[in-house]
């Protein structure tokens, strides 16, 4: 840095802070891939008014994206080149290195849950095993990585709805939710780190209805599946039973696909309904009403910053 208290900005100072936006907010691995007002500046260049005011727009953007309240007022707004001070820029500078160290979050209110193609589908009566597989497709790798940099995620939730024909159909409708009133396990999110429940999705009474996550997501998967997400039956007569969400990519290196399979397994084989007598009368019961499986996105989106949707393929729930 060659600024010092009482000079003016010079290129080199303005490209510090450049570069660590530019990294956050530009189209490079580790970026959300957008377009910046700002750009480095030649050091034989002046710093203009307009050059620095483009820089603090990508600084307030970002921030912005992030916390989801309007920072406008976190950073001098300068109309002289002669207030292009020390002052002037250790505030900005300051303000990067904030950004920069939650470059990952990002505000509810600065995305849009969608769904896509192929992420609802619906099956009745079964009781071994349902499976919903959806590719999420990006196109390219740049656009899967600023999806998930920009703090987008893989939202995955499911349920069971219509009249319970049977104590099974209670238990399956507690641990997913009924699409209406019952939340059960709430929704589960997969992002560039790890896979949990969002917050307030879930049940909590009688009991926390939460599954099991991981601290597996984008970044980790591989072309094989791995177990992202598992919920349990409660204990009693259908403990067998579970609920399991896997994922991986089509490739390895530099993949473009997220595949999310959804695993409804009714493992229960029957209990002995008569047993008190030397006959054993095991009955497995169906899953009776409607099961659903819905995966949605949360797209990062709006005016601060915006990626590209992707696009979704499935073939539905399948089964018996």
């Amino acid at each position: 840095m060659t600024i010092a208290i009482g000079q003016k900005i010079q290129a080199s100072d303005y490209n510090i802070i450049y570069n660590k936006i530019n990294a956050v907010m530009g189209t490079n691995t580790d970026g959300y891939g957008q377009v910046l007002s700002s750009a480095s500046e030649s050091l034989n260049n002046d710093i203009s008014v307009a050059s620095w005011t483009n820089l603090r727009n990508d600084l307030i953007k970002a921030r912005y994206h992030q916390t989801g309240v309007d920072p406008e007022g976190s950073l001098v707004a300068v109309t002289s080149s002669e207030k292009l001070s020390y002052a002037v820029w250790n505030q900005a500078d300051v303000f990067a290195d904030v950004i920069t160290s939650n470059k990952r979050e990002v505000a509810s209110n600065q995305g849009s849950v969608e769904s896509i193609t192929g992420g609802s589908s619906t099956f009745s009566n079964w009781k071994v095993l349902i499976t919903h597989t959806i590719t999420i497709d990006f196109s390219t790798n740049n656009d899967a990585r600023y999806f998930f940099n920009a703090g987008g995620d893989i939202r995955i939730r499911a349920y069971r709805s219509g009249a319970a024909a049977t104590s099974k159909d209670t238990v399956w409708t507690n641990m997913l939710g009924d699409n209406a009133t019952v939340k059960g396990q709430g929704t589960i999110y997969m992002n560039y780190t790890l896979t949990d429940t969002v917050a307030g999705s879930f049940d909590t009474s009688p009991s926390d209805q939460r599954g099991t996550g991981s601290a597996i997501g984008f970044y980790d998967l591989t072309a094989t599946n791995q177990q992202i997400y598992i919920k349990n039956a409660p204990a009693g007569n259908y403990a067998e039973n579970y609920y399991q969400i896997q994922a991986r990519v089509n490739t390895a290196l530099n993949p473009s696909q997220v595949i999310i399979t959804v695993n409804f397994v009714d493992a229960d084989i029957g209990d002995d309904t008569t047993p008190a007598d030397p006959y054993p009368n095991k009955v497995d019961e169906t899953v009776t009403g409607t099961t659903g499986s819905v995966v949605t996105i949360f797209r990062p989106s709006g005016s601060n910053v915006s990626v590209t949707a992707p696009t979704g393929s499935s073939s539905g729930l399948t089964g018996s």
